[in-house]
């Protein structure tokens, strides 16, 4: 829980948030507490700090239930015709780590990842790990 209104005031003196800022015009949308965007893109590996507080792994658990209510909800409206089993198949070739990591890498999220690496270079990551970040 977030205990002021906005976190934006710390972007100026932090360069994890402000290349996040640049993630933010990218996607069009900014966020009001930029420190929890910060979380969203810690890998566990990271852990606690006092930047994000946390890694994404909770936040993963969330943005996976999400993205599974939404495609549900989009094929059920636009798909009314095809019963349980074929909505159920066309929704795990949407909401998969394949997909899920092409779309991360499509929005160059890799660059944004937050890592225990300390040469500030993108990190190669797993399919996996790039699915998480979509999440």
């Amino acid at each position: 829980v977030q205990e002021t209104v906005t976190d934006r005031q710390l972007i100026e003196s932090s360069p994890v948030l402000q290349k996040l800022t640049d993630f933010e015009t990218a996607i069009g949308v900014f966020f009001t507490h930029v420190r929890l965007l910060a979380r969203a893109f810690t890998l566990r590996t990271v852990g606690f700090n006092h930047l994000t507080l946390g890694h994404n792994q909770r936040m993963e658990f969330l943005g996976d239930s999400i993205m599974q209510l939404v495609a549900t909800e989009y094929l059920f409206i636009h798909f009314p015709d095809h019963h349980e089993g074929h909505l159920t198949l066309l929704r795990s070739s949407l909401v998969n780590n394949r997909t899920q990591a092409k779309v991360a890498e499509e929005l160059g999220m890799q660059e944004y990842a937050i890592t225990n690496d300390k040469t500030k270079r993108p990190v190669a990551l797993r399919t996996k790990t790039l699915a998480d970040l979509l999440e």
